[in-house]
């Protein structure tokens, strides 16, 4: 439920971390003894998730967290939270060009292109080009594909089509 969409039906506890004396404290805002501290940031979460259901006895999953972060008089939180979300769509976009590629070395694959080949295409190498084709994620990924296969094939025939004109051109001038 942390960095989820806020809803009227659950409680939303705020909480202001910073760093203090080598430990990350979190203080929850309007909770008597609302305070945790921890070694590692990666804790932090569980233990003021933890915190909050035992002092006011409520099931860990039942409120909200608005996570405030504070170093001294300067206010972190807008920077850490636009970090997080370039981060997220960083990941997002990392993991749909790797499935496009999947799609397109596959594709190119079955439209009878050798490994050197689509690797001059992509950009990759042509080891690489045989670790894909050899991964077990592509092994009955036809369904999956099949979509950006007959698209990247349709492509391909309509970009060699052009290759060709454009190479008979050249033999006429």
């Amino acid at each position: 439920m942390d960095g989820g969409e806020v809803t009227d039906e659950l409680p939303v506890y705020s909480v202001t971390v910073s760093r203090e004396d080598g430990l990350w404290v979190a203080v929850v805002e309007g909770v008597p003894a609302g305070a945790t501290d921890v070694e590692r940031f990666e804790e932090l979460r569980e233990a003021v998730r933890d915190l909050i259901s035992t002092l006011l006895d409520v099931e860990p999953d039942s409120f909200w967290i608005e996570w405030h972060y504070r170093q001294g008089s300067l206010d972190l939180t807008d920077l850490i939270e636009h970090l997080r979300e370039w981060e997220d769509l960083a990941e997002r976009a990392a993991r749909n060009r790797d499935a496009s590629r999947r799609a397109v070395v596959a594709s190119m694959h079955s439209a009878g292109l050798s490994y050197r080949e689509i690797a001059d295409v992509i950009g990759i190498s042509y080891q690489r080009v045989g670790q894909l084709l050899s991964d077990n994620s592509l092994r009955g990924s036809s369904d999956r594909f099949a979509g950006l296969r007959s698209s990247a094939t349709a492509s391909l025939a309509a970009r060699s089509a052009v290759y060709d004109g454009v190479r008979a051109r050249r033999r006429c001038d």
